[in-house]
């Protein structure tokens, strides 16, 4: 049995760059859930839709990470398999969703 999925979101769906209005908001409520940021820095995460928070981690660190993520993304076992979001075309990850299921490194992270 086959089941298909509509993907609400054009960005992935190989159509034209174009700017479009966020189907979700950013930040949900209140924003209380992110108690370890300051208000300036939810607002900044609610405009820009990223926030940059400097030296959380250090070389080894990030590129003990990038190892990690770089090897989930070419390995083709069942543990991955629906994870992988790959670039029509070319194959290039796109995206590794659920990291911290799949990898013991990144769920220490947590």
């Amino acid at each position: 049995m086959s089941s298909f999925i509509s993907d609400l979101y054009a960005s992935r769906a190989g159509a034209s760059a174009a700017i479009i209005a966020r189907r979700d908001p950013v930040v949900y409520g209140a924003g209380t859930y992110a108690s370890a940021l300051s208000a300036d820095q939810v607002a900044s995460y609610q405009q820009d839709g990223f926030i940059l928070l400097e030296n959380v981690f250090g070389p080894d660190e990030v590129g003990s990470l990038l190892d990690e993520v770089r090897r989930m993304g070419t390995d083709s076992g069942a543990a991955h398999e629906g994870e992988v979001v790959r670039e029509p075309g070319s194959n290039a990850v796109r995206s590794v969703f659920r990291v911290h299921e799949s990898s013991e490194r990144v769920a220490n992270l947590a």
